[in-house]
């Protein structure tokens, strides 16, 4: 199976806890909020996604292929 790095955008259900962690917090608690809050499932994919096209770029190298490299944006 391939991987290949995308930007999704989402609304995030949070907690006051993890509201601080995000926006006050550490890195480290920043990451381990965000974390559980998708290990939660508590996120729904709502608005601009787009694929870079660094990550395109990438992908190629990675895998042999040859596609377009111009960013791909997609509404979700």
């Amino acid at each position: 199976m391939k991987k290949l790095w995308i930007r999704l955008g989402a609304t995030l259900s949070i907690t006051e806890e993890e509201e601080a962690a995000i926006f006050c917090g550490d890195d480290e608690d920043a990451e381990n909020a965000m974390t559980k809050i998708l290990k939660d499932g508590r996120f729904e994919f709502d608005g601009e996604s787009y694929i870079p096209d660094g990550a395109i770029m990438d992908f190629n190298d990675r895998y042999g292929t040859n596609y377009c490299t111009e960013e791909i944006s997609v509404e979700i």
